[in-house]
Protein backbone atom coordinates (compact mmCIF):
# COMPACT_ATOMS: atom_id res chain seq x y z
CA UNK A 1 0.00 0.00 0.00
CA UNK A 2 1.02 3.29 -1.00
CA UNK A 3 2.32 5.72 2.19
CA UNK A 4 -0.19 8.79 1.62
CA UNK A 5 0.34 10.22 5.10
CA UNK A 6 3.54 9.12 7.54
CA UNK A 7 2.35 6.96 10.79
CA UNK A 8 3.75 6.72 13.66
CA UNK A 9 3.78 4.63 16.38
CA UNK A 10 4.33 4.99 19.54
CA UNK A 11 5.75 2.98 22.65
CA UNK A 12 1.93 2.91 24.38
CA UNK A 13 0.35 1.43 21.28
CA UNK A 14 -0.79 4.47 19.24
CA UNK A 15 -0.52 5.51 15.95
CA UNK A 16 -0.46 9.04 15.45
CA UNK A 17 -0.36 11.80 12.50
CA UNK A 18 1.72 14.77 11.95
CA UNK A 19 -1.23 17.37 11.97
CA UNK A 20 0.79 19.36 9.91
CA UNK A 21 1.36 16.43 7.14
CA UNK A 22 -2.19 16.31 7.21
CA UNK A 23 -3.05 19.97 6.39
CA UNK A 24 -0.47 19.46 3.52
CA UNK A 25 -1.88 16.56 2.39
CA UNK A 26 -5.46 17.57 1.89
CA UNK A 27 -4.23 21.19 0.42
CA UNK A 28 -5.97 22.95 2.88
CA UNK A 29 -5.96 26.70 1.82
CA UNK A 30 -6.29 28.56 5.28
CA UNK A 31 -3.22 28.80 7.64
CA UNK A 32 -2.48 25.97 9.38
CA UNK A 33 -2.43 27.57 12.93
CA UNK A 34 -6.10 28.69 12.11
CA UNK A 35 -7.37 25.28 10.70
CA UNK A 36 -5.93 22.90 13.67
CA UNK A 37 -7.28 25.52 16.11
CA UNK A 38 -11.03 25.65 14.27
CA UNK A 39 -10.51 21.72 13.92
CA UNK A 40 -9.68 20.95 17.53
CA UNK A 41 -12.54 22.78 18.60
CA UNK A 42 -14.70 20.08 17.57
CA UNK A 43 -14.51 17.93 20.84
CA UNK A 44 -10.82 16.66 20.90
CA UNK A 45 -9.00 16.54 24.05
CA UNK A 46 -5.58 17.10 24.66
CA UNK A 47 -3.32 14.46 25.87
CA UNK A 48 -6.08 12.22 24.77
CA UNK A 49 -6.53 12.94 21.25
CA UNK A 50 -3.60 14.65 20.64
CA UNK A 51 -0.12 15.57 21.80
CA UNK A 52 0.90 19.08 21.74
CA UNK A 53 4.69 18.75 19.89
CA UNK A 54 7.29 20.71 18.75
CA UNK A 55 9.52 19.78 15.39
CA UNK A 56 11.82 22.09 13.22
CA UNK A 57 11.04 22.64 9.82
CA UNK A 58 13.24 24.37 7.03
CA UNK A 59 13.30 28.36 6.87
CA UNK A 60 13.60 30.61 3.95
CA UNK A 61 17.30 31.56 5.34
CA UNK A 62 18.32 27.59 4.53
CA UNK A 63 18.12 26.93 8.46
CA UNK A 64 15.75 25.21 10.69
CA UNK A 65 13.05 27.01 13.06
CA UNK A 66 10.91 25.36 15.55
CA UNK A 67 6.80 25.24 15.18
CA UNK A 68 4.14 24.14 17.31
CA UNK A 69 3.12 20.23 15.58
CA UNK A 70 0.22 18.22 16.70
CA UNK A 71 0.17 14.21 16.92
CA UNK A 72 -2.93 13.39 15.81
CA UNK A 73 -4.51 9.96 17.35
CA UNK A 74 -5.74 7.78 14.38
CA UNK A 75 -8.98 8.47 15.09
CA UNK A 76 -8.58 11.65 15.69
CA UNK A 77 -7.16 12.27 12.26
CA UNK A 78 -9.89 9.97 10.91
CA UNK A 79 -12.81 12.83 12.01
CA UNK A 80 -10.43 15.28 11.15
CA UNK A 81 -10.23 13.92 7.74
CA UNK A 82 -13.82 13.60 7.47
CA UNK A 83 -14.64 16.95 8.55
CA UNK A 84 -13.05 18.67 5.55
CA UNK A 85 -16.04 17.41 2.82
CA UNK A 86 -13.44 16.94 0.33
CA UNK A 87 -12.30 13.90 -2.01
CA UNK A 88 -8.95 14.42 -0.20
CA UNK A 89 -10.82 13.99 3.06
CA UNK A 90 -12.54 10.95 1.69
CA UNK A 91 -9.31 9.41 0.43
CA UNK A 92 -6.66 10.17 3.75
CA UNK A 93 -10.29 8.54 6.13
CA UNK A 94 -9.75 5.56 4.14
CA UNK A 95 -6.65 5.38 3.93
CA UNK A 96 -6.02 5.44 7.84
CA UNK A 97 -8.53 2.87 7.69
CA UNK A 98 -7.23 0.54 5.89
CA UNK A 99 -3.93 1.32 7.89
CA UNK A 100 -5.54 0.44 10.77
CA UNK A 101 -6.84 -3.44 9.28
CA UNK A 102 -3.13 -3.79 8.32
CA UNK A 103 -1.78 -3.44 11.85
CA UNK A 104 -4.47 -5.82 13.51
CA UNK A 105 -4.02 -8.30 10.55
CA UNK A 106 -0.51 -7.85 12.06
CA UNK A 107 -0.79 -7.49 15.29
CA UNK A 108 -0.77 -11.36 16.38
CA UNK A 109 2.75 -11.64 14.85
CA UNK A 110 4.35 -8.89 16.67
CA UNK A 111 2.56 -10.22 20.02
CA UNK A 112 4.18 -13.54 19.05
CA UNK A 113 7.41 -11.68 18.48
CA UNK A 114 6.86 -9.60 21.70
CA UNK A 115 6.42 -12.88 24.13
CA UNK A 116 9.35 -14.69 22.05
CA UNK A 117 11.64 -11.56 22.86
CA UNK A 118 10.54 -11.55 26.56
CA UNK A 119 11.22 -15.58 26.89
CA UNK A 120 14.83 -15.19 25.57
CA UNK A 121 15.02 -12.12 27.80
CA UNK A 122 14.38 -14.37 30.76
CA UNK A 123 16.61 -17.07 29.85
CA UNK A 124 18.94 -14.70 29.31
CA UNK A 125 18.52 -13.29 33.04
CA UNK A 126 18.74 -16.74 34.62
CA UNK A 127 21.17 -18.08 33.21
CA UNK A 128 23.37 -14.77 34.41
CA UNK A 129 22.02 -15.41 37.42
CA UNK A 130 23.48 -19.11 37.39
CA UNK A 131 26.90 -18.10 36.00
CA UNK A 132 27.20 -14.86 39.06
CA UNK A 133 26.25 -17.25 41.46
CA UNK A 134 28.69 -19.92 39.87
CA UNK A 135 31.65 -17.42 40.05
CA UNK A 136 30.80 -16.39 43.46
CA UNK A 137 30.98 -19.75 44.56
CA UNK A 138 34.63 -20.23 42.79
CA UNK A 139 35.34 -17.39 44.17
CA UNK A 140 34.64 -18.06 47.85
CA UNK A 141 36.15 -21.26 47.25
CA UNK A 142 39.30 -19.85 45.86
CA UNK A 143 39.15 -17.27 48.80
CA UNK A 144 38.46 -19.71 51.94
CA UNK A 145 41.56 -21.94 50.54
CA UNK A 146 43.87 -19.39 50.19
CA UNK A 147 42.96 -18.41 53.72
CA UNK A 148 42.87 -21.97 54.80
CA UNK A 149 46.33 -22.64 52.81
CA UNK A 150 49.87 -21.85 55.49
CA UNK A 151 52.14 -19.62 54.79
CA UNK A 152 55.08 -20.49 53.16
CA UNK A 153 57.82 -19.79 55.37
CA UNK A 154 61.11 -19.12 54.38
CA UNK A 155 63.99 -20.59 56.10
CA UNK A 156 66.65 -18.84 54.09
CA UNK A 157 68.54 -16.30 55.42
CA UNK A 158 68.81 -13.11 53.00
CA UNK A 159 72.71 -12.79 52.02
CA UNK A 160 75.00 -10.85 53.32
CA UNK A 161 76.99 -8.29 52.50
CA UNK A 162 80.42 -8.85 52.12
CA UNK A 163 82.63 -6.35 53.53
CA UNK A 164 84.67 -5.87 49.86
CA UNK A 165 81.28 -5.00 48.10
CA UNK A 166 80.39 -2.61 51.19
CA UNK A 167 83.79 -1.15 51.17
CA UNK A 168 82.91 -0.56 47.36
CA UNK A 169 79.63 0.77 47.98
CA UNK A 170 80.70 3.00 50.48
CA UNK A 171 83.76 4.49 47.98
CA UNK A 172 81.11 4.60 44.89
CA UNK A 173 78.36 6.69 46.89
CA UNK A 174 81.57 9.12 48.30
CA UNK A 175 82.64 9.63 44.59
CA UNK A 176 79.08 10.17 43.46
CA UNK A 177 78.09 12.74 45.72
CA UNK A 178 81.56 15.15 45.53
CA UNK A 179 81.55 14.50 42.00
CA UNK A 180 85.55 13.47 42.80
CA UNK A 181 87.44 10.73 40.68
CA UNK A 182 87.54 7.41 41.74
CA UNK A 183 91.47 6.32 41.35
CA UNK A 184 91.92 9.97 43.23
CA UNK A 185 89.58 8.46 46.34
CA UNK A 186 91.02 5.00 46.35
CA UNK A 187 94.78 6.50 46.55
CA UNK A 188 94.07 8.51 49.39
CA UNK A 189 92.02 5.66 51.16
CA UNK A 190 95.49 3.63 50.97
CA UNK A 191 97.77 6.68 51.97
CA UNK A 192 95.24 6.01 54.89
CA UNK A 193 95.73 2.76 55.21
CA UNK A 194 99.77 3.02 55.77
CA UNK A 195 99.79 5.91 57.60
CA UNK A 196 97.16 4.42 60.17
CA UNK A 197 98.61 1.12 60.15
CA UNK A 198 102.10 0.83 58.18
CA UNK A 199 100.10 -1.70 55.69
CA UNK A 200 101.74 -0.81 52.59
CA UNK A 201 99.13 -2.78 49.53
CA UNK A 202 102.25 -2.26 46.96
CA UNK A 203 104.47 -4.26 48.49
CA UNK A 204 102.01 -7.18 48.78
CA UNK A 205 100.70 -7.11 45.06
CA UNK A 206 101.40 -10.28 42.88
CA UNK A 207 100.85 -9.01 39.52
CA UNK A 208 99.76 -6.43 37.36
CA UNK A 209 96.27 -8.09 36.86
CA UNK A 210 95.67 -8.05 40.53
CA UNK A 211 94.22 -5.04 41.84
CA UNK A 212 95.12 -3.03 45.47
CA UNK A 213 91.73 -4.74 46.79
CA UNK A 214 92.59 -7.95 46.00
CA UNK A 215 95.66 -7.67 47.50
CA UNK A 216 94.24 -5.81 50.61
CA UNK A 217 91.35 -9.00 50.52
CA UNK A 218 93.85 -11.35 50.32
CA UNK A 219 96.11 -9.78 53.22
CA UNK A 220 93.19 -9.43 55.40
CA UNK A 221 93.02 -5.63 55.83
CA UNK A 222 89.22 -5.42 54.24
CA UNK A 223 88.30 -4.61 57.91
CA UNK A 224 90.31 -1.95 58.20
CA UNK A 225 89.87 -0.46 54.98
CA UNK A 226 86.30 -0.20 55.86
CA UNK A 227 86.58 1.30 58.99
CA UNK A 228 88.70 4.24 57.24
CA UNK A 229 86.37 4.35 54.76
CA UNK A 230 83.33 4.39 57.38
CA UNK A 231 85.31 7.32 59.24
CA UNK A 232 86.75 9.36 56.64
CA UNK A 233 84.92 8.87 53.35
CA UNK A 234 80.58 8.31 53.86
CA UNK A 235 78.43 10.54 52.99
Amino acid sequence: MKTLIPISHSDNGHSTVSARELHEFLTIKTPFHKWIDRMLSYGFKENQDYVVTDIFVPNSKGGKQQVTDYALILNCAKEIAMLQRSEKGKQARQYFIDCEQRLRQQLPALQNINRLVEQVLSYQQQRLAELETAVKRLTGNSTEQAASAPMPIHTDEPPQQTTRNLVRQLVNQYCHATQKDQPAVWRQIYQRLYYLYNINIRAHKRSDRESWLDVADRCGHLGKLHSIVNSEFKI
